[in-house]
C-alpha cells in the first residue's frame, strides 16, 4: 500500500539492478525548481531503505538500469483493483527511458484492466509523439501478453480506458510549458499534480475546460520552502469556478503560512499554520473550504488541438 493520498499503490517497474541480480535503487534527473527537495532521492540516497544505491538524481545515467516485467506480470495477477501510481521513483518520460519500456508498461497495463493506472510526468513534451506513434506497438505486444499470460483476447481500446496521464506544475512557468503538450495527448483522464506548489499560479480557462482532476499540495520533509496557504485556496477557487474538475488537497505541507503582509509584491510577515502532523496532511487540520478531496470521473473530452507550445 501507498502513504501518497491520491493512489493505493506504487510501481516501478524501472530501477537498478546489482550484479548479483538484486534490486540497486532508482535514479532520476532534476530538471525544475520542485526537485530541489524530491523524496524520491532522499529516499534513494537514505540508509534506511534496503534497494537504496545512494546516487544522487543528478549526473550520466547509470548503465545498470532495467525495466523488470517480473513487478508488472504481479499486477497483472491481483484480483481485486488499485489506483497504481507508476513510476513514483524516476520519471518515465525522461531521455534515459526507452521506448521499449514505455511499450511494454502501458501494454501491461491494458492486460491488468482491473486497476487505474496513474502516470504522472514533469516531461509532457515526449508524450504527443510517443503517443502518436506507439499505438501500434502497443496493441501488438498486448496481442503477445495475452497469448503469454493466458488471458483471453479482448478488443483494443485506444486511448488506453484505465490509464491516466498527469504532469507537475510547480509555479507558472511550469505551468504555461507544461500543461499544453498533456492536453495533446489523447487520455480519459488529464491531470495536474501542483506540488510542491511554490507560488500562486493562474489556470487558463482553455486549461480547466479539459482538465478533469488538480491535486494541490505543500512541500514537505526537512528545510523545505513555505508553502502559503492563499495559493492552495487561489488555485482550489480557480477549478471550483470551472465545470468537472476535481479537487484533490492532498497536504499542506511542512511549512505551511497561514498569512503574509506585502509591501511592493513582497511578504515582509508571515503567520506559520501550526499543524501536528509533519506534512500536514491529515485533512481534519486543513482550514474547512481546503478539506476536498475528490476523484474524477473518466471521458473523453475533445483535445484542445489549437493550444500552443
Amino acid at each position: 500500500m501507498s502513504n501518497i493520498e491520491w493512489t493505493g499503490l506504487t510501481c516501478n517497474p524501472i530501477h537498478l539492478v546489482k550484479v548479483d541480480g538484486k534490486h540497486g535503487g532508482h535514479w532520476c534527473e532534476k530538471i525544475s525548481p520542485g526537485c530541489a527537495n524530491c523524496y524520491a532521492e532522499a529516499m534513494n540516497l537514505s540508509n534506511y531503505f534496503i534497494f537504496a544505491s545512494g546516487l544522487p538524481y543528478t549526473g550520466t545515467v547509470p548503465v545498470n538500469m532495467i525495466f523488470s516485467t517480473i513487478v508488472m506480470e504481479k499486477l497483472v495477477k491481483m484480483k481485486k483493483g488499485e489506483k497504481v501510481f507508476m513510476f513514483s521513483m524516476t520519471d518515465c518520460f525522461g531521455h534515459w527511458v526507452k521506448n521499449e519500456w514505455l511499450d511494454l508498461a502501458f501494454a501491461y497495463m491494458v492486460v491488468a484492466p482491473q486497476h487505474t493506472f496513474q502516470v504522472l510526468t514533469k516531461r509532457p513534451e515526449r508524450m504527443p509523439e510517443y503517443f502518436r506513434s506507439a499505438k501500434e506497438r502497443i496493441r501488438k505486444i498486448v496481442e503477445e501478453l495475452r497469448r503469454k499470460l493466458k488471458l483471453p483476447q479482448a478488443e483494443f481500446v485506444w486511448p488506453i480506458p484505465n490509464l491516466w496521464l498527469g504532469t507537475t506544475i510547480e509555479n507558472q512557468k511550469t505551468a504555461n510549458e507544461r500543461i499544453p503538450y498533456l492536453l495533446q495527448t489523447p487520455a480519459v483522464v488529464w491531470f495536474l499534480s501542483a506540488e510542491p506548489l511554490l507560488e500562486f499560479v493562474k489556470l487558463k480557462k482553455e486549461w480547466l475546460d479539459l482538465i478533469h482532476q488538480v491535486i494541490i499540495g505543500g512541500e514537505s520533509g526537512h528545510d523545505v520552502r513555505a508553502c502559503q496557504i492563499e495559493w492552495i485556496r487561489f488555485m482550489v477557487k480557480q477549478c471550483q469556478n470551472a465545470e468537472d474538475v476535481a479537487i484533490f488537497v492532498k497536504q499542506l505541507g511542512s511549512n505551511p503560512v497561514l498569512g503574509s503582509t506585502y509591501i511592493e509584491g513582497i511578504a515582509t510577515t508571515y503567520e506559520e499554520l501550526k499543524l501536528k502532523d509533519k506534512k500536514g496532511g491529515k485533512i481534519a487540520e486543513f482550514p474547512e473550504d481546503l478539506r476536498i478531496r475528490q476523484f474524477p470521473v473518466p471521458q473523453l473530452k475533445m483535445l484542445l488541438s489549437s493550444v500552443s507550445v
